[in-house]
This record gives C-alpha cells, sequence and structure tokens, in this order.
C-alpha cells in the first residue's frame, strides 16, 4: 500500500514525504494519489514544496515492480502513461519545488527526481540507470534529457552504471550534495532564496 505524508513548514512550504520503505518507496498510481491527496490538504497554504522519502536505504526504487508483474502489457502502458502524465504535471507546477534524495534512487527514481527544480542528494546516496539490466525503459520520460548532456546520459544507460552522488552532481543529475544533516537546511535556505525573487519565471 503506497503511503506519502504531508506537513506545512514555517513559513509556507509543503514538504512532501513517500512513505513505503518497505516497497523501496517504489512510485505508482497509489503514490500519485497520496501526493493529490496532500496537495488537496494543504491547498492555499504552500508556496514552495520540498520532496523526500522516509527510510534512508531509498529515495525511489523506481517503478513497484511487484505490481508490474500483475499486469498484462495494455496495464503496464496505462500506469507509465498515468506516472508519466503527473510527472509532467510536477514538472509544471507553478511554484519552486526541491527534492532532497537521502538514500539511493534507482530506474524510474531518477525519471522522477529530474522534474523537481532543485536537487540536494547526500553523500551516501547512489543513483542507478538499472533499466537495461532488468531489460527495462525509461518509460516515465521525466526531464534526464534537460538535467544531463546527451552523451552522458546515454553512456550510463547503456552502461548501466550506477554512480556515487559527487559523481551526479558533475553530470547535473543533482544541483548539490550536503550532509544529511543539513540536506533539510538547504532546502529551506533554496526555497526562502526562490521567494525573494519574481515568481514570473517559474510560473512562466
Amino acid at each position: 500500500m503506497g503511503k506519502v505524508k504531508g506537513q506545512i513548514l514555517a513559513p509556507h512550504w509543503l514538504v512532501v514525504t513517500l512513505d513505503s520503505p518497505e516497497s523501496g518507496n517504489a512510485f505508482s498510481e497509489e503514490e500519485i494519489s497520496g501526493i493529490e491527496e496532500v496537495f488537496e490538504r494543504y491547498k492555499g497554504n504552500y508556496k514552495g514544496i520540498i520532496f523526500k522519502s522516509e527510510g534512508r536505504r531509498f529515495f525511489c526504487s523506481g517503478g513497484n515492480l511487484k505490481k508490474y508483474r500483475k499486469m498484462n502489457r495494455k496495464q503496464g502502458l496505462k500506469a507509465n502513461r498515468v506516472i508519466r502524465s503527473y510527472l509532467r504535471t510536477l514538472d509544471l507546477l507553478k511554484i519552486p519545488t526541491v527534492a532532497i534524495v537521502d538514500g539511493d534512487c534507482y530506474g524510474g527514481g531518477l525519471e522522477l527526481l529530474s522534474v523537481f527544480d532543485h536537487v540536494i542528494a547526500t553523500p551516501q546516496s547512489f543513483f542507478g540507470f538499472w533499466q537495461r539490466k532488468i531489460s527495462l525503459t525509461f518509460g516515465w520520460e521525466g526531464r534526464l534529457k534537460q538535467r544531463m548532456a546527451e552523451q552522458a546520459l546515454r553512456s550510463c544507460s547503456l552502461g548501466a552504471r550506477t554512480l556515487p552522488a559527487s559523481t551526479a552532481l558533475r553530470l547535473g543529475l543533482v544541483d548539490e550534495v550536503a550532509p544529511r544533516s543539513f540536506a533539510m537546511e538547504r532546502a529551506l535556505h533554496w526555497l526562502n532564496q526562490q521567494s525573494r525573487l519574481s515568481s514570473y519565471p517559474v510560473e512562466f
């Protein structure tokens, strides 16, 4: 069962937390419903979003493979279309968004983190381009092609590489690396910087 938590941090930042460590914080239509419920519950009370996960082993392990195994091809494609569409929705939010990656991020999790405006990773986190290892494609799209140079993305994908946080920073997959104890502080600092600037470019 997918679980998502939400809370407001002063003055007006919404923290959205994936809370399914038993599934590696896998992402599915259930998590989308959970996020939508959080957005609706706090509607009008936030001007920016911090997205993170519970547990320290995984930020997001990608799609929920147990659920996919129970689907036929048509159902699997439909699920991918729903997730792809929702990542586009997150990408087009007219408020600043930041993701804190504290834990490993694999497969579709990379596509998920790519739609956030700013990504902070802890030094312990790893990023795995594992799709090819398990005969999958980048089914959710996200904005990986905008975050990484095409050749770097191609090389990581073909080699099914796993990157430490320092390499992910150098390749543009994340925007900064911060110790676990300071990651939230850095996220709040970034959002507070955004609040002092015009919102027009973000809306555009």
